[in-house]
């Protein structure tokens, strides 16, 4: 970006979620292009030291460094309390946090920490009003996805069925996991061998895939299937992103919101009950051209829309940057 004159290039310190072999690559590329980049990678030390030795490496890298941008990526209670957060701000810092998880009831530790913020983002609209409610100044903002992986040029896997759902079952943890057993139920009595699951916790014989093998799933399907454990306004799985990322023909159960960043019958398409979904997945499995053409405008916009580099352009619009170029 250009930087006014007279302003000194942004620093920012990214306290990042990194576990599990998902070093976020994307959204680091995306924080690096608004200027300076330290990252503090807050899993090993407070999964091992605990908050208050995580809060004290926080401080004293805002301390000796005065970064302009404090991201954080804290998403459950008892890692960096509102003190450190106040704190941060004490040394000039605006301080932000994004959470991708979502639960329901929402966890109290969003109201602990929000008015300690200067912003809260979260994925979906209906957290966003309940935080304001609440004097928290929250905005939506929804998660990115990896590009440089999840694109349509790669390779396609040839061992997976027409029509794929990628996604694992947690029981009954979420208020809409019975329906998402159902829906696979559903699938695989209805197709058989034309319907395949990649997942964990299912109670028949299934694997999970890595972040190359799934692109390559979507990229050698018909119809991928989408399925969120949660009704909430604008709200949707980040499988969502990958899979139209992929330019796979993506199939989600319907939410609140969906209209405001996609048009159904142009970029995916929704179902609202397993009838639906039948009819639909018989129609598009033989209607080659029109699901080939929804799928290459669905991931012709996740591509220009919906990176994480999209996400950090609309943080600067919320951090009041939007006029830099």
């Amino acid at each position: 970006i250009d930087i006014p004159a007279g302003m000194r290039v942004p620093r920012v310190l990214h306290v990042a979620l990194i576990y599990g072999g998902d070093d976020q690559p994307a959204l680091e590329r995306a924080l690096r292009s608004l200027g300076e980049y330290r990252q503090v990678n807050y899993w090993p030390i407070w999964s091992q030291k605990g908050s208050r030795a995580l809060c004290r490496v926080i401080c004293d890298q805002a301390r000796e460094w005065r970064p302009d941008l404090v991201f954080m990526q804290i998403q459950s209670g008892g890692v960096v309390d509102a003190a450190t957060c106040r704190a941060l701000r004490g040394y000039g810092a605006t301080v932000v946090n994004w959470s991708g998880d979502v639960r329901e009831p929402m966890p109290r530790w969003y109201f602990e920490m929000g008015p300690a913020l200067d912003l809260m983002l979260v994925t979906n609209a209906d957290w966003v009003e309940r935080l304001q409610r609440a004097d928290v100044n929250a905005a939506y903002l929804q998660i990115g996805f990896n590009q440089e992986i999840f694109h349509p040029w790669g390779l396609a896997a040839v061992d997976v069925p027409p029509i794929i759902f990628l996604g694992s079952h947690y029981g009954n943890r979420f208020p809409l996991s019975r329906q998402r057993l159902e829906m696979v139920q559903f699938l695989r009595q209805r197709y058989g061998r034309q319907f395949g699951v990649y997942g964990a916790g299912w109670p028949f014989k299934t694997r999970k895939l890595n972040w190359w093998e799934e692109a390559a799933a979507y990229r050698g399907c018909k119809i991928a299937i989408g399925h969120n454990h949660l009704l909430l306004d604008r709200y949707t799985s980040d499988r969502l992103f990958r899979a139209m990322g992929s330019g796979a023909f993506y199939l989600t159960s319907a939410y609140p919101g969906l209209e405001q960043e996609f048009v159904p019958g142009r970029h995916l398409e929704t179902w609202a009950d397993l009838g639906e979904l039948g009819r639909k997945i018989d129609y598009y499995l033989e209607h080659d051209e029109e699901r080939r053409a929804i799928a290459r405008a669905g991931a012709e916009l996740v591509h220009t829309r919906h990176t994480w580099l999209d996400r950090i352009c609309r943080l600067r619009q919320l951090l009041g940057w939007h006029t830099w170029k």
